[in-house]
């Protein structure tokens, strides 16, 4: 990610049940933190992540550079991930290319198989209605 207005960082791979005052400790050592959020709820890898905001462009930046892949918090086998934070919204989803149920729904092999019979009744109500009309004109 790239840097942000906010100096706000991603922190990934944190142990469960880290809390804020644990992470402000680990990352004021590179700058002033002014907001430490732990996401609530757990991650489908059942290991925490945050967001650290700074108040300089140079803490944020030394953060990543002394912590990303190289500090690993009791509890853990790996390092810490630290990068920019990614601004609202901007991330990319993962799935079909159009995102959302919608498009989700669409792909599944069941709606394949409504958008085919839909078709397959459209042809041959026209194929019935070119028929009556050849009728008629005889």
């Amino acid at each position: 990610a790239t840097p942000n207005p906010e100096n706000k960082l991603f922190i990934g791979g944190a142990p469960p049940g880290t809390d804020e005052e644990t992470l402000k400790e680990i990352f004021a050592e590179h700058g002033e933190v002014e907001e430490v959020f732990v996401m609530r709820g757990g991650s489908r890898s059942g290991q925490a992540c945050a967001f650290i905001r700074f108040a300089t462009a140079e803490g944020a930046i030394a953060a990543i550079q002394a912590i990303h892949g190289k500090y690993v918090m009791p509890g853990c086998s790996d390092p810490l991930v630290v990068r920019y934070a990614d601004a609202p919204g901007s991330r990319v989803k993962k799935g079909p290319a159009r995102g959302g149920a919608a498009a989700a729904a669409e792909a599944s092999p069941a709606a394949s198989a409504t958008r085919w019979a839909a078709a397959s009744a459209a042809e041959a109500t026209a194929a019935a209605a070119a028929a009556t009309a050849a009728r008629l004109q005889v």
